[in-house]
């Protein structure tokens, strides 16, 4: 899945991005946990972005993120 984003904070070689979150999201029965809230990511800047580029990122749907997600919650 690809999201978009803005970068709003730098670190290094990290990105801080915030993205509303996927319309997939919106079926999900843990939806009313976070409400819908945006996504904070810190990514990998491979591509040198700036702090208020538009950036998309590929979001892996595996095992592992399904796991961490429910840890959070």
């Amino acid at each position: 899945m690809t999201v978009t984003g803005i970068v709003y904070k730098l670190s290094g070689n990290y990105a801080q991005i915030k993205t509303p979150r996927p319309q997939a999201c919106e079926s999900c029965s843990n939806y009313s946990l976070c409400k819908g809230k945006d996504v904070d990511m810190k990514v990998f800047n491979s591509i040198g972005a700036k702090i208020g580029d538009h950036v998309e990122v590929d979001v892996c749907e595996d095992q592992r993120a399904i796991y961490i997600m429910a840890y959070l919650f």
